[in-house]
């Protein structure tokens, strides 16, 4: 397997095919950064300092599925860190709907939109039990 077919199979799944404008349509190595999808060019990155010539196709796949795998892990730890960041910014336990408008508020707060500096105000997610 050469770099270029890595590179190639990797785009048939990328959304619109777009992974193929972050490596060398020829060679299959990542181009420098330009303007556009990080997450495409981050790929291609990925795949090319990963590639090792040496080893045999399927070595080579599940190389490539395994450093994709570890960046997806790594998103998801920063997807976790901010929801559960989100759920403590607006819990005190008693938030209120906001009639018609979609919202919530803190009522001991004067109506603010979020439980930041609410005397009730507890460090838990929105959604964790809470021991009431």
């Amino acid at each position: 397997m050469q770099l270029i077919d890595l590179m190639n199979k990797a785009n048939e799944g990328y959304p619109d095919g777009f992974l193929s404008e972050y490596f060398n349509s020829e060679t299959g190595e990542a181009t420098g950064w330009k303007t556009g999808d990080v997450l495409a060019w981050f790929v291609a990155v990925e795949l090319g300092e990963t590639f090792n010539s040496e080893k045999s196709d399927k070595e080579q796949v599940e190389e490539a599925v395994r450093v994709i795998q570890n960046a997806i892990n790594d998103l998801q730890s920063v997807i976790d860190s901010l929801a559960a960041d989100a759920g403590r910014w607006r819990w005190c336990g008693q938030l209120k709907d906001i009639e018609g408008e979609g919202g919530m508020y803190c009522p001991h707060r004067k109506g603010a939109f979020d439980c930041i500096g609410c005397p009730l105000f507890k460090d838990v997610r929105v959604d964790a039990p809470t021991g009431g």
